[in-house]
């Protein structure tokens, strides 16, 4: 792996003008690019940027650069590592009578963000002064990913390699998803759910239960580090209606639960009507209309509607567990009225009961003498009515329609000019025997 140290932050306990930090990381060996100090014990400190995996340094002392060797070159340094600039810890500590010109030293890696060359001891002729002309700094093969992303929903937080637990949401319809994951060091070693996945390619396919699922993506550097990043996704519980009812009225279509928008037949009746939706998850959060509903329960608020189109009844459904939702939209349509404001039969006075638009069965008695009857029914609202199935003009005798000896049923529709609704009127008319 390269040299990190290169342009890094570098800062010291002390430095002689010109010979600042920054000329110990600037990859040029001229005798006036290097860091002095002439103060000892003293250090030179790099700020990497962010933690990395660390598993090399290398020291170019001042006999690497045409000093005279080895009087020129540190006696006893070691190379130190700390996460926040504060506390440090030793890394390497196995230079303390050193002559050589240049440190090329190896250790197991350790991960650190800031590193720095504490000398202990200057130069072999004068202890108390120190310069180092090049400091280098190896990254190990590092157990990080560079990006991870899932076929559905988002990671929370947003990936970063040294982020290692996440969360994500996906919705109810999502039984399966991929996870793609691509290692920082293209010779690490990625499994997903313990099996092998390719790095940068997609592993799949996850199945995920509903509810909370845990996914583990190990990764395995050459170095033989390992990391571990989970991401835990929680699959919605279901979201969907299985029905939607009325007090008065029905859908005008079959209902299906992956449809979300219907027409509805109201009743003419239905000036207010309440609305049942029942969810596949009964403890879903339903609203109508922004008003909140149990499943399988009537609305509390009823809905007024005018007769004629009216504006869309919503029914929002939410998922009980995670996160995902379904609008249904209702457009109902109340019937104009279906009643009669009049029903007679021509020439008979005694229809039984006298008509009311609300009572349906009536009788009536005719001497043998009348062989036929008429039938005038009257519209309350222009609606379309038949008699014995055959079209009559409101307020319009019915053709004539023949009378047996004893009873005879007549049946009156009407329905509705706009919308759907009928009522249908049943007369028994007798015609007396010889």
């Amino acid at each position: 792996m390269g040299n990190i140290a290169l342009g890094t932050i570098a800062t010291a306990s002390s430095y002689v003008m010109p010979f600042a930090p920054s000329k110990a990381v600037d990859n040029d060996l001229n005798q006036l690019k290097r860091w002095v100090c002439n103060v000892t014990p003293g250090w030179l400190m790099l700020d990497l940027g962010k933690p990395a995996w660390i598993n090399r340094w290398v020291v170019k002392n001042m006999g690497a650069i045409g000093f005279p060797s080895p009087d020129y070159n540190n006696r006893s340094y070691r190379l130190q590592g700390s996460s926040d600039n504060s506390h440090w810890n030793d890394i390497d500590t196995g230079l303390t009578e050193n002559s050589a010109d240049i440190t090329d030293r190896t250790f197991g890696a350790v991960c650190y963000r800031y590193v720095r060359v504490y000398v202990d001891s200057g130069l072999r002729i004068n202890k108390y002064l120190t310069s180092i002309a090049e400091l280098e700094i190896y990254e190990a093969p590092n157990p990080y990913l560079r990006s991870l992303t899932i076929s559905s929903g988002a990671l929370n937080p947003a990936f970063s390699s040294t982020v290692f637990n996440y969360t994500a949401d996906v919705g109810n319809d999502t039984g399966v998803i991929t996870v793609t994951a691509t290692a920082d060091d293209p010779t690490s070693a990625i499994k997903v759910n313990g099996n092998t996945a390719a790095s940068g390619q997609p592993y799949g396919p996850v199945n995920l239960n509903l509810g909370s699922n845990s996914i583990s993506i190990e990764v395995t550097a050459a170095s033989g580090l390992k990391q571990t990043y989970t991401v835990a996704v929680t699959r919605a519980s279901s979201p969907y209606l299985t029905g939607i009812s009325f007090s008065n009225g029905a859908l005008a279509g079959t209902f299906a639960k992956t449809t979300l928008n219907y027409n509805a037949n109201i009743g003419y009746d239905g000036s207010s009507i309440t609305v049942t939706p029942t969810a596949e998850d009964a403890n879903a959060g339903i609203t109508v209309n922004g008003i909140q509903v149990t499943s399988g329960h009537p609305t509390t608020t009823p809905i007024n509607l005018n007769v004629g189109v009216n504006g869309p009844i919503t029914i929002v459904v939410n998922s009980k567990e995670g996160v995902d939702s379904r609008t249904y939209t209702v457009i109902p349509t109340r019937a104009s009225s279906p009643y009669l404001s009049g029903l007679l039969i021509d020439g008979v006075r005694n229809m039984n009961p006298a008509f009311n638009r609300a009572a349906y069965i009536y009788t009536a008695s005719v001497a043998n003498s009348k062989t036929f009857a008429q039938i005038r029914a009257t519209a309350e609202s222009g609606g379309n009515i038949t008699v014995n199935s055959q079209p009559v003009q409101s307020g319009q005798l019915s053709q004539n329609i023949p009378l047996q000896a004893g009873a005879n049923l007549v049946t009156v529709i009407c329905n509705s000019a706009t919308g759907s609704d009928f009522r249908k009127y049943e007369i028994t008319i007798t015609r007396a025997a010889q």
